[in-house]
């Protein structure tokens, strides 16, 4: 959403009706596709392409293709995306939380698959989409480290260090007030052998807080 929303169900209306409009992902000021179940259609979901054109017709294409939606109550959420480049040891590295973020609770963010006993560090920050004049992801292949990128925007900077398993840890406790507030982390890890750039990355780590 671009602004959090604060749903206060009401006694008289209790019910909550969701629309999601799809817009196609760069260079488009209205939507091309709407995708809602359609009430008596029998469909799982039901695709209504270039709906803005004729709202009136009925889903032209029914799969079992849908999007999916997360709420966020009491707690936060901690999701995956993209994929880490390969270490030295051909191994792939992964971001990873065993706690959701709360306020005043630390949280741990974690690496997998790293070089083993190298210096690491973890990056966060306040957007995914663009860091100064570069779009994000920012892909590395082109200063040799390929599969590799620049997931966000490196705010702020967590030293670490990665044991002999190739794992490391950053322990952060939440500060309260962060209600609706995204971060956007993902780690680097110092390997000169396993690329010309001499560094490999993990996947990214979005951090969303809730109440």
């Amino acid at each position: 959403l671009p602004s959090q929303y604060v749903y206060i169900p009401a006694p008289a209306t209790p019910h909550l009706c969701i629309e999601i409009i799809t817009w196609k992902v760069r260079g488009r000021i209205t939507p091309s596709n709407y995708y809602y179940p359609y009430h008596g259609s029998g469909a799982n979901r039901a695709w209504r392409y270039n709906w803005v054109n004729n709202q009136a017709m009925l889903p032209g294409i029914s799969t079992t293709s849908g999007s999916k939606m997360g709420f966020l109550l009491s707690n936060g959420n901690f999701v995956t995306v993209g994929t880490g480049c390969s270490s030295s040891k051909s191994t792939t590295l992964e971001i990873g939380s065993s706690t959701f973020p709360q306020a005043k609770k630390p949280m741990d963010i974690t690496l997998t698959g790293g070089k083993p006993l190298a210096p690491a560090v973890l990056m966060m920050g306040l957007s995914f989409a663009r860091f100064s004049t570069l779009n994000l992801p920012f892909d590395l292949a082109p200063f040799g480290a390929k599969g590799c990128f620049l997931w966000n925007d490196p705010t702020f900077l967590f030293p670490a260090a990665t044991g002999a398993s190739g794992a490391a840890k950053v322990t952060l406790v939440i500060p309260a007030g962060l209600s609706g507030a995204r971060l956007y982390s993902h780690y680097w890890v110092h390997d000169p052998a396993a690329n010309s750039f001499g560094w490999t990355t993990s996947s990214q780590g979005k951090i969303l807080f809730g109440n």
